[in-house]
């Protein structure tokens, strides 16, 4: 956007960004009015927060050759239940199975069924 030298540009980023910065607002707010209905006493919803971390490699080494050596990956998936402040982490590795959908739904499914 600064570096624009077009004023009509500049007003089309300026609305972009504005209109980009009320939904994430909004989305906020509906967050936060999720987290305090399902914090009540019999709540009719809970709040689910999922985050699949970017891959982690392991041996995490610095030495030069770790650089054309096979590295294995690792995938983290955090799940947070706010209705009883439960927090979990699913760790696998490559050689169990990758990080599709499927995999990531049978993480959330295991974690919900206890």
């Amino acid at each position: 956007m600064r570096c624009s030298a077009d004023p009509i540009e500049k007003a089309q980023f300026r609305q972009k960004l504005d209109l980009h910065q009320r939904k994430a607002d909004r989305a906020r707010m509906v967050i936060k009015d999720d987290n305090v209905k399902s914090q009540e006493p019999s709540p009719i919803n809970t709040v689910i927060s999922i985050d699949l971390e970017q891959i982690l490699v392991i041996p995490t080494l610095t030495h030069s050759q770790m650089f054309y050596s096979r590295q294995m990956s690792c995938y983290n998936l955090g799940i947070h239940i706010s209705d009883n402040s439960s927090a979990h982490m699913c760790l696998w590795n490559e050689s169990t199975t990758g990080r599709g959908g499927n995999e990531v739904a049978s993480a959330i499914l295991n974690v919900l069924q206890g």
